[in-house]
């Protein structure tokens, strides 16, 4: 009798433990226990993501850039204007701007001849274009001057393919892009 029993224990444990398991297993699996992932979950599509829409202030701005930057840069400041555009102010040692891969020909030999830290400043219009941000430069400087259209568009494509990178991996596809106020608006659909 006592050994029937102890089977009887066991078995109950173990299924007790499998079920444990699956619970635990579920929620590393982001779906909590006890709830069951509706046909837009399934899917994929998060809710809402239709009419979803993501506000960046300056402050969200500059990590997402200081995030996309090839290279480390100091004291940045952002600015998010009325008329659609982002401007973007930064400290930046020469050598990590050698570095970065962005620079080559001219533009390389004429880094030798730059302080060892400079201002950075460039100027964007945001637009869309595809469904991704669109970023087009209106004015680029290292150190005061104005870099040539060439490098300034290389760097602004730069940007705006690593912002877009960080947007396709969090499923984001664009429908419109507004600013107000210091902010940013992404509007999704």
């Amino acid at each position: 009798m006592q050994e029937e029993r102890s089977f009887v224990y066991t078995l109950i444990l173990g299924i007790c433990m499998l079920l444990s398991l699956l619970m635990i297993g579920r929620m590393l699996l982001g779906h909590p226990a006890g709830t069951s992932a509706t046909p837009q979950e399934q899917s994929g599509q998060p809710k809402g993501e239709s009419d979803m829409e993501i506000r960046l202030d300056e402050k969200d701005l500059m990590t997402l850039i200081e995030a996309a930057l090839p290279f480390p840069a100091d004291e940045m400041q952002v600015e998010i204007g009325e008329d659609s555009t982002v401007g973007v102010r930064a400290k930046v040692r020469k050598q990590s701007i050698e570095q970065s891969g962005l620079v080559s020909g001219n533009m390389r030999t004429a880094l030798l001849f730059l302080p060892e830290e400079c201002m950075v400043y460039g100027k964007w219009e945001t637009a869309m274009q595809d469904g991704m941000l669109a970023l087009r430069c209106l004015r680029a400087e290292l150190a005061g001057f104005s870099l040539p259209g060439e490098a300034a568009a290389t760097f602004s494509q730069y940007l705006a393919d690593a912002i877009n990178g960080r947007l396709r991996e969090l499923g984001i596809k664009l429908a419109g892009i507004s600013c107000a106020d210091g902010v940013l608006s992404l509007h999704t659909g």
